[in-house]
């Protein structure tokens, strides 16, 4: 069997300088609820250990909240050391600024660390997990969804929630839309026809998300 033969496995072994892949972790006090904080950061350990393990790209890890801090970016020559970067997260900022601006500044950041390290090559698999709560500004976001995308460039959102029972769970936030005909009414926020988010994930069982990730 030729996939068994060394040398087309060397030819065909993923290449470090095709995948890049940022993860970006919401450190907001919305975040402490639920252990969801803590259970991120468990989350956030795997995949960058198992991307490193693997040797299939190159892992970024940024943190947003009240400010958007690269805390590892895809052009640092340093190795990956995940225990003096997690040790960043307090999930102690504020979180009301952090709605309308800190989640497109920190895909706009991805975007850029994407360009830096990528040129013009849009064939070149990037990838930007996001982990937060889901509390967001729709309409801010939505652009620099559409940019990323428009470069190949893929956001993923992780979307860290409470039961439903909670009554604090996002399956349970509505939202104020108008119809056609101008008239307002309530919609779930997680509506499909217009969350800007093509590939999103709601975690309920926390300690599930370092498997979906």
């Amino acid at each position: 069997d030729y996939r068994k033969d060394r040398i087309w496995l060397r030819r065909n072994k993923p290449s470090k300088r095709e995948h890049n892949v940022i993860v970006c972790l919401d450190n907001t006090k919305s975040m402490r609820s639920n252990q969801s904080g803590e259970l991120s950061l468990c989350a956030v350990h795997a995949i960058t250990q198992a991307m490193s393990r693997l040797e299939i790209g190159t892992v970024g890890v940024s943190s947003f909240g009240s400010s958007v801090r690269p805390l590892r970016t895809l052009a640092s020559p340093a190795p990956l050391n995940l225990p003096e970067l997690l040790q960043h997260f307090n999930f102690d900022e504020e979180s009301a600024g952090s709605m309308s601006r800190s989640l497109p500044a920190v895909l706009d950041d991805c975007d850029e660390q994407f360009s830096h390290v990528a040129g013009g090559d849009f064939k070149q698999a990037c990838l930007a997990v996001i982990v937060t709560d889901g509390r967001f500004n729709k309409e801010a976001v939505r652009q620099s969804v559409q940019n990323m995308l428009s470069k190949n460039r893929l956001p993923v959102l992780i979307i860290v929630d409470e039961a439903a029972e909670s009554g604090r769970s996002i399956y349970n936030l509505k939202e104020v839309v108008r119809d056609p005909t101008g008239r307002s009414r309530m919609a779930p926020f997680l509506s499909n026809k217009d969350f800007p988010f093509p590939f999103y994930a709601v975690i309920q069982d926390v300690s599930q998300l370092p498997n979906v990730l």
